[in-house]
């Protein structure tokens, strides 16, 4: 039987093999599109530290991986008022087709991993991962 790490590894690997498309297609890396879908995802969570501290990444891979993002002309920073200290991240008109292509591979990616399960058993899943990243976000506070 497999250990719930051994799952984890297994998703994350099918999860990259299912958006590699999106990536070659558009010479992306997958920490990149990560960073892509969560400013598509979350758009009051815009800052750097705002994805550091949701997506668990360390400092150093965010900045690389939007130094990178910004090169391309997807994103682009912005410092709001007179706060020139924190810059305000927002997604350009050019990443639209790369977002489009990933949200498409995200939603094959998610109905196939539910494929064949009911209505209970999705919401029961859905249950459990929330149980499962809180459990998970605790120990990184500690």
């Amino acid at each position: 039987m497999m250990t719930p790490y051994e799952h984890l590894l297994v998703i994350r690997a099918a999860y990259e093999r299912a958006t590699d498309t999106v990536c070659k297609k558009h010479s992306i890396k997958h920490r990149e599109l990560d960073i892509l879908l969560f400013l598509h995802d979350y758009p009051n969570m815009s800052t750097a530290t705002d994805i550091v501290k949701k997506q668990n990444l360390s400092k150093s891979h965010v900045s690389v991986s939007l130094r990178a993002l910004e090169e391309r002309g997807f994103v682009s920073g912005e410092f709001h008022g007179t706060n020139r200290r924190t810059i305000y991240l927002h997604l350009n008109d050019s990443a639209s087709e790369v977002l489009s292509d990933a949200i498409n591979a995200r939603c094959e990616f998610a109905m196939a991993m539910v494929a064949g399960f009911t209505e209970e058993e999705k919401n029961a899943l859905g249950s459990y991962l929330g149980r499962v990243k809180k459990n998970l976000l605790s120990l990184s506070k500690k």
